[in-house]
């Protein structure tokens, strides 16, 4: 049934070989739907801007525990952590390419 499943879901959003902008964004409307759709960040076809950016949320850093490495990439890493009233949070910390390109 899995097996099924995914090959539909596959030929709906695996296009040219490529996963699809689309597949993103219809995967992020499953998720979280209301917290997710006023978020600039998660929109496709917009590239955000410092005023978009001012906007979000800001979390000192106080007030969050990384616990664990959940995993990461060219662009950053990821772990799972609490925040001071102990709410489970994932974290995204993002790497400064500016100064990876100034250090080599």
């Amino acid at each position: 049934r899995n097996k099924k499943l995914y090959g539909k879901l596959k030929q709906k959003y695996y296009q040219n070989g490529d996963m699809s902008d689309k597949e993103f964004e219809h995967l992020r409307s499953l998720t979280y739907p209301n917290k997710l759709k006023d978020n600039i960040l998660y929109t496709w076809n917009h590239t955000p801007t410092n005023v978009d950016l001012n906007k979000l949320p800001k979390i000192e850093r106080a007030l969050i525990k990384l616990d664990r490495l959940i995993g990461k990439g060219a662009f950053g890493e990821v772990y799972a952590g609490t925040m001071m009233n102990n709410q489970l949070v994932a974290i995204k910390v993002k790497y400064l390419f500016l100064n990876l390109f100034l250090r080599n």
